[in-house]
C-alpha cells in the first residue's frame, strides 16, 4: 500500500475503502467475493460543496477497511440501479 510492504488482512463483509488522492491498493482474494466500486470526481465534489456554501477544495480522508452503513446503503442502491436498469440508472451510474 502506497509503495509499502505487502500485507495480508481479513476483509469483513461490508468493508469500505476510501482512497482519496493516495495510491490505489491492489487486492488479491482467496475466495470469490462481490464489491461495488464508486468513483467520486473531484470537480463534482467541489461544485456541490460550493453550491451548498462549503469551502473548497473538498478533500476526502484516506481510510481503508472500516464499516459505514450509509456508504453501504448508497452502494447497494446504485448497484440495484445497474442490475435492474432502473429509470435513473444511466443518470447516476455508468
Amino acid at each position: 500500500m502506497d509503495g509499502g510492504q505487502t500485507q495480508t488482512t481479513a476483509l469483513p463483509p461490508g468493508s469500505v475503502f476510501v482512497y482519496s488522492s493516495r495510491e490505489f491498493v491492489w487486492h488479491r482474494r482467496e475466495k470469490e467475493g462481490k464489491y461495488v466500486n464508486i468513483m467520486l470526481y473531484q470537480r463534482l465534489l467541489n461544485q456541490l460543496a460550493a453550491e451548498n456554501g462549503l469551502s473548497t477544495p473538498i478533500e476526502l480522508e484516506h481510510r481503508v477497511i472500516f464499516p459505514d452503513p450509509t456508504i453501504m446503503h448508497i452502494a447497494q442502491l446504485l448497484k440495484s440501479e445497474v442490475i435492474s436498469g432502473g429509470l435513473a440508472g444511466n443518470l447516476y451510474v455508468k
